[in-house]
């Protein structure tokens, strides 16, 4: 399991999964919002690789968020203002 993966290079989320086995399950659990570093590998993976056989891809909307209704009504909010720029 690879937490935090917004926080990854594209190089190293391959890094990461091209050191597993055939029969090693592997998750990549990463929120694009929260990216730390400039150039994020997470988006440019789940955009370009989802497509390769047994790899899947899972979207957790707002009724997932475990934190307070604040959080949920300040990110609706962010990303409307960002709509508009």
């Amino acid at each position: 399991i690879l937490d935090e993966a917004q926080n990854a290079t594209l190089h190293e989320i391959i890094t990461f999964i091209t050191r597993c086995s055939d029969n090693t399950p592997v998750i990549l659990l990463g929120d694009t919002w929260q990216a730390d570093i400039r150039n994020s590998g997470f988006s440019t993976f789940v955009e370009n690789f989802t497509d390769i056989n047994n790899i899947g891809f899972m979207e957790l909307g707002e009724e997932y968020q475990m934190r307070s209704k604040l959080i949920t009504d300040i990110y609706k909010k962010y990303k409307q203002i960002l709509a508009k720029s």
